[in-house]
This record gives structure tokens, C-alpha cells and sequence, in this order.
């Protein structure tokens, strides 16, 4: 019995193992994607020749009142405004758009206020795989 118990052991230890090694390989990849992300954007800036930061497309929250959902999203899609996603129990879209267009969209009655999307990124010494 006890032969079992410490096969099961050592399986079980070699499988967190790999699950470990798994996961650490999917953040260094996603990493790694989210560089190269980063680094199309720029150069794409620096052919375009685009340095005005009011022209980049920008991730904003819009929450808007419970009852104009339909109307709001509407007037987005109107002014050829992107809804990337929509937090239901929030009324909130995740939209992207231009700083120029902010002001307009803020201005409409059922709309209650927009904020940026913040910046998110893991830093390097937040790595919860190594000890």
C-alpha cells in the first residue's frame, strides 16, 4: 500500500511540475505577443507618420443610463465609433475611439461619463511561478 502511496506521490508532484512549466511558458508567450503588438503599432506610427496622439484610436468606458442602451449604442455605431464589449450589470461599453470624438460622445443625454481604459501590463518581478 504504501508502494502506492508514494507512486501517487512523485505523479502527482511530476504533473505540478508540468502544469507549472505550462503556465509559465503561456505568460512568456503572451509576453512576448503583447511586445510584438507594441512594436507593430510603433512602426506603424513611424511610417504613417502619425505623432499627434489625438489620432491613435484609444479604449474608453462609457457608461450610459439603464435605459437608453439601445439608443446609445446606436449613436456609437453612428458616428463609426467601435463597441469592442459591454459590461451588462455595469451599463458600460468598452468602445475605441479617437480623444477628438470624446467630447461628442460625452454630450449626448443618456451618456453619463467616459473615462480611459488604464493601462494594464505585468510587471517583470510579479512572476507568481517563481519563488
Amino acid at each position: 500500500m504504501s508502494q502506492y502511496l508514494k507512486l501517487g506521490m512523485i505523479a502527482i508532484g511530476l504533473l505540478m511540475n508540468v502544469v507549472t512549466a505550462s503556465a509559465h511558458n503561456s505568460i512568456n508567450n503572451d509576453q512576448e505577443s503583447y511586445g510584438k503588438e507594441n512594436s507593430h503599432q510603433e512602426s506603424y506610427d513611424k511610417d504613417s507618420g502619425n505623432k499627434d496622439s489625438s489620432k491613435q484610436l484609444k479604449k474608453y468606458y462609457v457608461k450610459f443610463s439603464t435605459h437608453c442602451k439601445g439608443d446609445v449604442f446606436s449613436k456609437l455605431k453612428a458616428k463609426e465609433i467601435d463597441v469592442l464589449s459591454e459590461l451588462i450589470h455595469d451599463n458600460v461599453f468598452i468602445v475605441k475611439m479617437r480623444s477628438e470624438q470624446v467630447n461628442n460622445v460625452a454630450g449626448e443625454p443618456c451618456v453619463n461619463y467616459i473615462e480611459p481604459v488604464p493601462k494594464r501590463e505585468m510587471h517583470e518581478d510579479a512572476n507568481p511561478f517563481q519563488p
